[in-house]
């Protein structure tokens, strides 16, 4: 018997087929006409396989669009770097990526799509590139002489560019048009890279972890139709790395003021040195152990007006479903609100911080409230006004947290101890901890198990695009019980 299509694959489909955005009832309910999600709450399952695809994304107003096609009609600038003629190659904007290949980052290699598109050159020639990865964090077309050639015929320097319109985004058809420094109106441009910069921060604002990923920002604004204006904006990473509202890494986008503590320092060190999150990440293991043989008290200075807790709980988190084991042995005050837990799990695990969470007791969630999830049918509890001791209160309880609703990184924290609080102790701290944390976005447990066997086969026909994909190095065994101290530091 064929096995039944995800629910994501379903929801991408019923969208393609529509005429146009949907809301969510309307979403559910086209695809249980088509056929029942067979799960106990199929709205869950929707709101879980809606986190899982770049390729639908918020419309506004409770409704959501398939991005192939709210990409067309939008424009974008390119600038021209010289350097890479010389290479035959083009390194794209991250937002130009995103709108001509909007399913380059999706984890299911059915879904995932970096072919040829079809690149219209003036009203002249035509070329078709696809979309590789060049180097470290530099993704672009390889076979772009043709392109170069073209340039070289205008006479391009330094400066110049491209404006890229999409002409039909599920046709994928783009259109190429030259743009010469010298034309370029800086004053329209700098008013709509303002627009750019304000448009974006309620679409972060109001997400509950104050951040979004950097594709599905681009996704939202084109399918607002942001970018329909013949004056597009300067690229939006450079937009917003000039202003002080944002903090851009190479993957996310965040408001600074809502920052966690944790983030606010150096939270990733290599041999001592504080270095990005992805760079760190993507080199992992370079100096750790699976399990810490360090001191498990981290002796120190108290922060001036930290008191001493009365009392502090040990806690074991385990990744549910990780086989080999992944977990941390922690230890934390009892009167943490959930909400600082969530903080202390992302350090702790070596999660990003950049999707939605929440706390299970039986039945009761626990998380940040949203209006705009209402229609999910979630009733959610406010995990900043929560306090850990009033959730569990007895050695051996057991919560359960969970960690980006597409992915569904389910966690079960056990209450293995209830012990007086050290003055002699820096809380929250991390004792011990086996393995690594699994990459963001590689399809939860099974994709991760998945992913490792891909990687463990050199032959296999997905090895060299999901090495690529993770950085060109996954150790699953390595543990940095000093990266994971160094990050919870800020808390203390």
């Amino acid at each position: 018997m064929a096995k039944p299509p995800y629910t994501v694959d379903r929801a991408i489909d019923v969208l393609r087929r529509a005429s146009g955005p949907m809301t969510f009832a309307e979403l559910l309910g086209a695809i249980s006409a088509e056929g029942p999600i067979p799960t106990k709450n199929p709205s869950k399952t929707l709101r879980s396989a809606l986190g899982n695809t770049s390729l639908i994304v918020s419309a506004g107003e409770g409704q959501y669009e398939y991005v192939p096609r709210g990409t067309t009609g939008c424009i974008f600038r390119q600038p021209l770097r010289m350097e890479e003629a010389a290479e035959g190659a083009i390194a794209w904007e991250r937002d130009v990526a995103a709108a001509i290949w909007p399913a380059s980052n999706e984890h299911s290699p059915t879904r995932k799509d970096c072919g040829p598109v079809r690149f219209r050159l003036d009203a002249a020639d035509e070329i078709e590139l696809d979309y590789e990865w060049l180097a470290p964090y530099r993704f672009g077309s390889k076979s772009a002489e043709p392109l170069w050639s073209w340039l070289r015929g205008l006479n391009a320097s330094a400066g110049d560019g491209l404006l890229v319109q999409i002409v039909d985004g599920q046709a994928r058809i783009v259109q190429l048009t030259f743009s010469p420094r010298g034309r370029r109106d800086e004053e329209a441009i700098r008013a709509r890279n303002v627009e750019l910069a304000d448009t974006v921060e309620p679409i972060v604002a109001r997400r509950p972890t104050k951040s979004l990923y950097f594709r599905d920002t681009v996704a939202e604004l084109m399918v607002r139709g942001f970018y329909h204006s013949p004056c597009p904006p300067d690229p939006l990473e450079e937009v917003l790395a000039a202003d002080q509202r944002f903090g851009v890494d190479s993957l996310v986008i965040c408001l600074p003021d809502r920052i966690p503590a944790f983030a606010r320092e150096p939270r990733w060190f290599l041999d001592g040195v504080p270095v990005d999150v992805p760079d760190a990440l993507a080199r992992s293991g370079a100096s750790g152990s699976e399990e810490s043989a360090r001191p498990k008290r981290q002796r120190g200075r108290r922060r001036k007006g930290k008191e001493v807790p009365a009392r502090v709980y040990e806690l074991k988190v385990t990744l549910v479903g990780a086989k080999p084991p992944i977990w941390r042995r922690i230890q934390v005050p009892t009167d943490i609100t959930l909400a600082v837990l969530h903080e202390v799990l992302q350090v702790t695990m070596g999660w990003y911080n950049c999707h939605l969470y929440q706390f299970l007791l039986g039945d009761v969630c626990f998380g940040e409230p949203n209006p705009d999830y209402d229609d999910w049918g979630t009733s959610m509890h406010d995990a900043a006004a929560t306090k850990l001791e009033n959730v569990i209160a007895v050695e051996k309880e057991k919560l359960f947290y969970e960690y980006d609703f597409g992915d569904g990184w389910d966690h079960e924290i056990l209450l293995e101890k209830i012990l007086p609080g050290d003055a002699e102790v820096q809380y929250p701290v991390c004792l011990k901890g086996k393995r690594a944390c699994p990459p963001e976005d590689c399809g939860g447990v099974w994709g991760y198990a998945r992913l490792l066997e891909v990687l463990a086969d050199l032959d296999h026909e997905e090895h060299d695009d999901l090495l690529e994909w993770a950085g060109g190095r996954i150790d699953p065994e390595a543990f940095d019980f000093d990266v994971v101290n160094a990050g919870l530091r800020p808390m203390r």
